[in-house]
């Protein structure tokens, strides 16, 4: 079973447990999985957890848990009881579609987002753009990686259109197919460190997480 280390539970989250004093007992548990009532859990002996009563009724639409987030509990054989979310890190957010014009939270406290694009006609700078921004402002760090080089014979040009416009963020070229370049990837995982992938239809993110 992982640790709460391999989980990433860091001291900026021991402290805000700490800062949680009722009920006693509460440990701490990431989200894994997010539901309407249910939420998957690792990190504690139950799997799944429910929230109070009273922290539904305080719960915004942005602060509901959500994939990534440290949560306190008490735990349980067969269900935890969720009482607190745990203030977040990081937090990527995305608009929602609708009239509201809102705010919707992807995930939470996320150390490096991927930003995958493919050497394709897929690949587009204002796009990279929007997404280089977005993480950005959640507070994680990126790093562009140049999928399916294996398909063009000028990869580098597509490395240095990155540079372009995002100074300082690291960008890999890689095939997720032929496994050219992903070493490189591999250097931004470790203990702890928790990776989102984001990037359009297509361009090869489950092929590069498998």
């Amino acid at each position: 079973m992982a640790t709460l280390d391999d989980l990433g539970f860091s001291e900026f989250f021991a402290t805000r447990l700490q800062q949680v004093r009722e009920p006693q007992g509460l440990v701490p548990a990431r989200v894994v999985g997010a539901g309407m009532d249910v939420w998957e859990l690792a990190g504690c002996r139950a799997t799944l957890g429910t929230i109070t009563g009273r922290l539904r009724r305080a719960l915004t639409t942005t602060s509901r848990p959500t994939t990534g987030d440290w949560v306190a509990v008490v735990d349980g054989s067969d269900r935890a009881v969720i009482h607190q979310v745990l203030e977040r890190e990081t937090c990527l957010t995305r608009r929602a579609s609708g009239p509201d014009d809102r705010d919707q939270v992807v995930a939470a406290n996320l150390t490096v987002c991927f930003v995958v694009t493919s050497a394709n006609r897929d690949f587009n700078v204002r796009r990279l753009e929007r997404y280089l921004t977005a993480v950005q402002d959640g507070g994680s760090r990126p790093v562009v990686v140049i999928n399916k080089i294996d398909l063009v014979d000028d990869a580098a040009s597509y490395v240095d259109a990155v540079r372009g416009i995002g100074p300082g963020v690291p960008c890999v070229a890689v095939s997720a197919t032929t496994r050219q370049g992903m070493d490189e990837v591999e250097r931004h995982l470790g203990v702890g460190v928790t990776v989102g992938v984001v990037g359009s239809s297509g361009v090869g993110k489950s092929t590069l997480i498998n």
